[in-house]
């Protein structure tokens, strides 16, 4: 919210009502997120998961699951929804070769479709697959 406010930009924030009875240890010092970088929630290197809002809570929990498995996923939250940070984006592209973009949006007025073109343009000689 306070990079919001702080901004130059104009800024849109959407709230997922279902996280307000969420908990989290934040700093004690002041702090500021960087609304044009996506946030690297957990390193790994089979595939990229990216995703936003309320779907990072339940990707969390399926990486652990995934790790339980063998695999080792890459946990994106993209944050900011124009414009993405391809340069997080692409830097995870270029090292899984693999990406699955987990939101929680009706079939149509997705971001899922903006995000794919914008990795099938700038990196599809680094996929093994398509996005999913």
């Amino acid at each position: 919210m306070k990079a919001a406010i702080r901004s130059d930009n104009p800024v849109i924030l959407f709230e997922h009502v279902l996280l307000y009875n969420l908990k989290e240890t934040i700093p004690d010092e002041e702090y500021v997120c960087n609304l044009e970088e996506a946030e690297m929630v957990r390193p790994g290197e089979h595939i990229t998961i990216l995703t936003y809002s309320r779907m990072r809570y339940h990707v969390m929990q399926a990486a652990k699951t995934l790790v339980n498995k063998g695999y080792d996923p890459e946990v994106i939250d993209i944050r900011s929804l124009k414009p993405f940070d391809l340069y997080t984006i692409g830097n995870s592209v270029k090292k899984t070769h693999r990406v699955l973009i987990v939101e929680e949006c009706m079939r149509t007025g997705r971001i899922r479709a903006s995000l794919t073109a914008a990795i099938n343009e700038n990196f599809n000689d680094y996929l093994d697959a398509p996005v999913r």
